[in-house]
């Protein structure tokens, strides 16, 4: 119903989580039919988890394992889960999800053979009854063959989909001014990383020590630290330097004073071979869920071509109130500090390349002025607050050897003095991850920035991230017919960027812009696309973010602020995002900073319009 205006819900939490709906009807037969395939499938199951059984009791991890399960594609519904009477919850619970239909579950060897006798319960036949309240003939099975049906395959935890890179990728990675984290070693599950007791009948106590000898052979100046997991996965970063140091293991879950915090100076270790061996010795692990590729973070790339105009100069209004934006990026500049209120002082302005972030900065005051009212809708102006976080120099020299945790750590106290300070809610973060977003798994920089939102009650907008230049698309073709045949053309998936699956965050992809050489409100030859993770949506909006020509680069039709007071052509979706974000801000103060965060999302979504060139109904299943 697009037309219904949005609804107030007093009781936002029944709202919000809907209660499982209860279960009606008869168990489903997936081998209706077909009871010889059907006995040929569970005595498959049962001799799978008899080699598995044989695999568990001979390796050196103790007697714990995680099995994958992969549901049939009929099956993949809740109702089919195998929770009821195969994977018992109190002996076999599940601990994770991959793709659709796939399940991971805890399999403790002690149980084992009754997770064998719960399968082998699956008859052999189904039967025909009558049902007493119409009289028909149904067909019937027992809860055992349903899920036993429902089931295509038992496996343990595959090592070899455990890490999807070469090692030497990575070492390259790892080198890279950008890398702002080591390997993220994702686990099914964890605790502190401390001795347990006596007591171990389901073999976890053995399988974290086997896990830390890894990390302890791995040599001298690995360190391995546990990070806070507030998406729901436990991680653990590991770096491999050249320090001499013994192998550290360390919970950086654990609240430490500064002093516990200094390490030792040290250089990555570039030797691939000695990378290569611990990545495979963790793949092996039954506790190891999946090796992610190091985190590199820079500002969403921009093309910028600065001209002899001087930008606009906007002046204030006695009086005047205006949209409040922290701009999470590399700083402020120019004649446009007029406008900021105040600036975190983590990194020194000496430390920082003001470019990109005094460009988005412009959008947010000035684009009116520089552009068109059709351009920007909000008034010129626009108070900042200056969160500049990315530095002149290599990630790893500013935020050392804790980067990423350090960096996260760096974000939220300027978030929260923002906010306490100058009651900013709306945050403009034009930087990305440059990776693509995983179809199937929730990246752990996602999880974070969902969990500063929840807790500090703000908004970040978040540019999707643009293709390099020679990836570009072509121009948006004006007959749907060349549009459809282009986008079935295209090879090259062109996925948004981490983290924009963040479901907190507003993710913004971009437009022409009005006075385009190319068709306007069309999607720019450069925008990343969705749909990011296999549920939900991913850009959340888009917004004009400069042409992209490469015959013209310096005619974007995006005009902004340069550091020395310029006007600068410039294009990207690092642009974009702050219009985005000028607009949540706005609303923001229209309503006296009484909204919840999730209103101001709603209204932002729910109020968006199709672009006129996604709006044919034969564009319908690509347009969002």
């Amino acid at each position: 119903m697009p037309n219904n205006p949005v609804q107030i819900v007093l009781n936002d939490d029944a709202f919000l989580r809907a209660p499982d709906p209860k279960r009606g009807g008869n168990d489903k037969d997936f081998f209706e039919g077909r009871d010889a395939d059907f006995v040929r499938h569970r005595d498959g199951l049962l001799a799978a988890l008899q080699r598995i059984e044989t695999d568990v009791a001979r390796w050196p991890y103790g007697p714990l394992c995680y099995l994958r399960v992969r549901m049939r594609i009929e099956a993949i519904a809740k109702s089919y889960r195998p929770n009821r009477a195969i994977f018992l919850v109190d002996q076999f619970p599940c601990v994770g999800a991959g793709a659709p239909g796939e399940l991971y579950f805890r399999a403790p060897l002690i149980h084992f053979a009754r997770l064998q006798r719960h399968i082998a319960l699956a008859e052999d036949q189904g039967e025909t009854r009558i049902s007493r309240e119409t009289g028909r003939p149904y067909h019937y099975v027992t809860r055992n063959r349903c899920e036993v049906g429902a089931i295509e395959t038992i496996e343990l935890a595959p090592s070899n989909l455990k890490r999807s890179f070469p090692a030497d990728a990575a070492v390259a990675a790892l080198s890279d001014a950008r890398a702002a984290s080591g390997y993220i070693v994702e686990l099914f599950e964890t605790q502190p990383l401390i001795d347990g007791g006596d007591h171990d009948a389901l073999g976890f106590q053995r399988s974290l020590a086997t896990l830390q000898t890894i990390f302890r052979e791995g040599g001298r100046g690995l360190l391995a630290t546990l990070l806070p997991s507030p998406g729901g996965t436990p991680a653990i970063e590991m770096l491999l330097t050249d320090a001499a140091e013994p192998a550290r293991i360390e919970d950086r879950r654990i609240v430490r004073g500064e002093e516990e915090r200094v390490v030792t100076p040290a250089h990555l270790d570039r030797d691939v071979n000695r990378h290569e061996h611990i990545l495979r010795r963790l793949a092996d692990h039954p506790l190891v869920r999946r090796i992610r590729f190091p985190i590199l973070i820079q500002p969403t790339e921009a093309q910028a071509a600065a001209g002899p105009s001087p930008f606009p100069t906007i002046r204030r209004v006695a009086d005047g109130r205006y949209p409040r934006v922290g701009v999470i990026d590399t700083g402020v500049d120019g004649p446009l500090r007029a406008w900021v209120l105040d600036r975190h002082d983590f990194l020194d302005e000496a430390d920082c390349d003001p470019g990109h972030g005094t460009l988005v900065a412009g959008v947010l005051i000035g684009a009116q002025a520089a552009n068109s009212p059709q351009l920007a809708v909000e008034s010129d102006g626009c108070d900042i607050v200056d969160v500049p976080l990315m530095p002149r120099a290599p990630f790893g020299v500013v935020y050392g050897q804790r980067g990423f945790e350090a960096f996260l750590e760096e974000l939220e106290a300027a978030l929260t003095e923002a906010r306490d300070r100058h009651g900013v809610r709306v945050f403009n973060m034009s930087l990305n991850v440059v990776a693509p977003v995983d179809a199937d798994t929730y990246s752990l920089y996602a999880a974070r920035l969902d969990d500063i939102q929840d807790r500090l009650g703000i908004l970040i907008v978040n540019s999707a991230g643009n293709l390099s230049g020679a990836e570009w698309r072509g121009a948006w073709p004006a007959k749907l017919n060349q549009v459809l045949a282009a986008l079935a053309a295209r090879t090259n998936p062109d996925t948004i960027f981490m983290p924009c699956e963040s479901v907190r965050t507003i993710a913004v992809g971009a437009l022409n812009p009005p006075g385009s050489n190319q068709i306007v409100e069309a999607p720019t030859t450069y925008t990343r696309r969705g749909p990011g993770l296999r549920v939900g949506v991913k850009p959340d909006v888009a917004h004009f973010g400069g042409t992209g020509d490469a015959s013209q680069p310096g005619t974007t039709h995006l005009i902004s602020c340069d550091p020395q007071g310029n006007q600068a052509q410039t294009c990207g979706t690092s642009f974009a995002a702050p219009l985005a974000a000028k607009t949540l801000a706005a609303l923001d103060v229209a309503t006296g900073e009484r909204l919840a965060p999730r209103t101001l999302r709603a209204f932002l979504i729910h109020n968006a319009t199709l672009p006129a060139p996604l709006a044919s109904p034969r564009l319908r299943d690509v347009a969002r």
